[in-house]
């Protein structure tokens, strides 16, 4: 049976691994053919833009995330917290308001807070 999963992506990118590693969890859920969403809120949502690794000291996202565009799985990112940080998203995360989050999670099998 496939489940629904959604990897909450949430904190800051600055300086940790932890958002890489929530990615790259992300990527392994999808070997059982199970749905996956990563969904990026509060702080997270940097990682859903255009984000200077060298400078800010955080580790490159890019693969992971093109990985998960070229396996059609999902990409969201919390409109609100993207325009209260100025976050101009990459082209495949899909801007979704907060009450549609919401929905998501409740819909989920299965909810990944990183």
């Amino acid at each position: 049976m496939t489940k629904k999963i959604a990897v909450i992506i949430r904190r800051t990118p600055f300086y940790n691994i932890r958002n890489i590693e929530g990615l790259r969890m992300a990527i392994g859920a999808t070997l059982r053919d199970d749905s996956v969403t990563v969904v990026f809120l509060d702080e997270g949502v940097r990682h859903a833009g255009q984000l200077h690794s060298d400078v800010v000291g955080a580790k490159d996202t890019s693969e992971e995330i093109e990985m998960l565009k070229i396996i059609a799985h999902r990409l969201v990112a919390d409109e609100d917290a993207g325009k209260a940080r100025n976050v101009e998203l990459l082209s495949d995360i899909e801007p979704i308001s907060h009450d549609m989050i919401v929905d998501l999670i409740a819909d989920s099998d299965v909810v990944i807070p990183w």
